[in-house]
């Protein structure tokens, strides 16, 4: 059987609803001879009487009656598949993943500017220490720190970065960094969310095989920044996301940076929807803003 026509069962809805022709109409910006005559080609297509009509009522057969609560659930879908749609992709709302210690750093303290800047977008931003899945999450865009590529997703590289040792001034009071020989008096506390930073750092000022006093574990690069700031050793701060912490005084760097071979930070979405306007605008906002950071 063929689908009956679409504008009937939009008129019967509403006239099963509201259980009167001359309201059906106003609500559907019709007179009621056109919602009659749609109703009149449904009840044709189907072969069955849907309403008793009176002169001022119109009352649901049984078999309308039946009907009529399946398609109300058909509307109700339709209308929700189409919500959902909208609100995954649309233009008003960018969904953005981050890490935790970039939207402390860098995207909170700028937010104010892009919303002022682009007012018909809804930012909605969550974090996480863990790479975000965006063939499963609802995310529009992630930001990743890394070497990159990665498969299924368009990723558009937005700043290099650079890897540098960090301490609270107070622990350095107490044992100096005077030469990078030293580090092996202080505690390294790394980040599981990049467990090769002090290799790549340690490598590129040529002592691969140190061995510091204790090393502390953490779940992340902010975690890790905190218990810097805390005294609790020495972390690897990532420019220019550590840039604010040092400029500051509440973290101190000893020595120079390194920059790990293609590392960078990434702004990664789905294939095919890198030229989205709303993806377009949060991307060269934020590549603008991690260069004056930087």
């Amino acid at each position: 059987m063929r689908l009956p026509p679409l504008l009937g069962l939009q008129a019967f809805d509403a006239v099963g609803r509201l259980g009167s022709f001359k309201a059906a109409a106003a609500e559907l910006g019709l007179t009621p001879s056109a919602v009659s005559h749609r109703i009149a080609q449904l009840e044709q297509a189907l072969g069955l009487k849907l309403f008793e009509r009176r002169p001022r009522e119109a009352t649901l057969t049984r078999a309308g009656a039946q009907y009529g609560i399946r398609v109300r659930q058909a509307f109700d879908e339709l209308q929700a598949a189409s919500r959902e749609l909208a609100r995954r992709h649309g233009d008003g709302v960018l969904r953005v993943s981050a890490p935790p210690m970039v939207a402390s750093l860098v995207l909170m303290p700028g937010l104010e500017e892009f919303l002022a800047r682009h007012p018909d977008i809804e930012l909605s931003l969550s974090t996480s220490t863990m790479v975000t899945d965006l063939a499963r999450e609802e995310v529009d865009v992630a930001i990743r720190i890394g070497q990159g590529p990665w498969p299924g997703v368009h990723a558009h590289s937005l700043s290099p970065i650079a890897i540098l040792p960090v301490a609270a001034p107070r622990l350095l009071a107490r044992t100096p960094l005077a030469r990078v020989e030293d580090l092996a008096r202080h505690t390294l506390i790394h980040s599981a969310s990049a467990p090769d930073l002090w290799a790549q750092w340690l490598a590129g000022r040529g002592l691969p095989t140190l061995k510091p006093r204790r090393n502390l574990h953490l779940d992340g690069i902010g975690p890790a920044l905190d218990a810097a700031e805390r005294g609790l050793g020495v972390a690897l701060g990532i420019l220019p996301f550590a840039q604010p912490l040092i400029e500051a005084g509440r973290l101190v760097q000893p020595f120079p940076p390194v920059r790990p071979k293609d590392y960078a930070c990434w702004l990664v979405c789905r294939k095919g929807e890198e030229r989205r306007r709303k993806i377009v605008l949060f991307r060269r906002w934020l590549a603008q803003r991690l260069s004056t950071d930087g």
